[in-house]
C-alpha cells in the first residue's frame, strides 16, 4: 500500500477484501486492515474513498471490530470522514 500511495497525485477510490478475517473458522491477519486504513486516511490527499466488502464480517469475531467500534475509531482519529455502511459494504468518505 505505501508504493501505491506515494503514485498517486490525485484522489482515489480503493475496494479493500475483508474476507481475510476468515471464512470457515479459519482466521487471517486483523492487523491487515487496520494498516490498509491507517495508510490511505493518512495520506496526503484527503478525498480518498475507501469501499469495503462484506462488512456483515465486522461482528466482533475472530479478532475483528465491530462497525460501530470501526466508526467510532475513524471518526476520531480522522474527523473529515464518514463512515457508514449499506449493502454490506463499508463506505468511509469525506465529508
Amino acid at each position: 500500500m505505501p508504493d501505491l500511495l506515494q503514485r498517486l497525485r490525485q484522489p482515489a477510490l480503493f475496494w479493500l477484501d475483508a474476507g481475510y478475517y476468515g471464512w470457515a473458522g479459519l482466521q487471517g491477519d486483523n492487523q491487515r486492515l487496520t494498516s490498509e486504513f491507517e495508510s490511505i486516511l493518512g495520506h496526503s490527499i484527503p478525498q480518498h474513498v475507501i469501499l469495503m466488502d462484506d462488512a456483515r464480517g465486522l461482528n466482533g469475531q475472530n479478532g475483528a471490530p465491530t462497525v460501530p467500534q470501526l466508526k467510532q475509531r475513524i471518526e476520531a482519529e480522522f474527523p473529515g470522514r464518514s463512515v457508514e455502511v449499506k449493502y454490506d459494504i463499508l463506505r468511509i468518505t469525506p465529508k
